[in-house]
């Protein structure tokens, strides 16, 4: 699908199930487990430049319930995701998708929206898709925004997972519905969304390939414990 615009994201998965947020798979209270992490990671780490997007990304990063699915900008950081703890009992996948389009049908605007970067009436336009969520409207460039729908956006790279991971995400709006089940209905589904099944692969022979290409737990995700993860995967421990 990108021979029409270079903007494709990835999104790899370990099991080819509907593109639905964790937030909306679990039915949990997001807005209460938002609150207590931003409180409480605050002793943790720097978050004097935080402010309420990079907070939200944040804690998806660290396995809050959200609205959000994590995308990437790299195929390869895909291929990661897709084996990343696989057993050789589901079918990973790459999902690939054009943001720009998606946002086209979702509020009639191709842009991708960076949260951090927008102003003014703009600004608390995207803020509707935060935390609690609720049914609002506005108007922006003569078009009228609806919260219902997944939105594309560009997160600030702010902390060094979404750099190493290339991180990007949609978040969605109160529509509970899959991803994938909003895209199929779109007229022009097939030139917004495709899918890579992943077939064939042994799980160990896959991790040790990956290792040798360099995508290791160390680089997606850079922390001391991820490091330590690959020193014991390398001394087989």
């Amino acid at each position: 699908i990108s021979d029409l615009t270079d903007d494709v994201w990835y999104r790899g998965s370990t099991d080819c199930n509907d593109l639905l947020p964790s937030a909306y798979r679990k039915d949990v209270d997001e807005l209460s487990a938002t609150i207590s992490f931003t409180q409480m990671v605050r002793s943790m780490t720097d978050t004097r430049d935080l402010n309420a997007w990079d907070y939200y990304c944040l804690a998806r990063h660290h396995a809050i319930p959200t609205r959000l699915l994590d995308w990437t900008e790299g195929f390869i950081q895909a291929l990661f995701f897709a084996f990343d703890g696989w057993d050789g009992m589901t079918k990973p996948c790459i999902w690939m998708l054009r943001p720009h389009l998606l946002n086209k049908e979702s509020i009639n605007d191709d842009s991708i929206i960076a949260p951090w970067g927008t102003r003014n009436l703009s600004k608390r336009a995207v803020d509707m898709w935060l935390p609690p969520i609720e049914t609002k409207t506005a108007t922006v460039k003569e078009n009228v925004w609806s919260n219902k729908h997944p939105l594309a956006i560009y997160p600030s790279r702010s902390n060094p997972r979404v750099i190493g991971q290339l991180g990007t995400f949609t978040v969605h709006g109160f529509d509970k519905s899959s991803l994938n089940e909003f895209i199929r209905s779109r007229p022009n589904s097939d030139l917004i969304m495709a899918r890579i099944d992943l077939v064939g692969f042994d799980p160990q022979e896959t991790q040790r390939k990956l290792w040798y290409l360099g995508l290791r737990q160390g680089v997606i995700y850079p922390d001391p414990d991820h490091i330590v993860k690959d020193i014991r995967y390398s001394h087989n421990w």
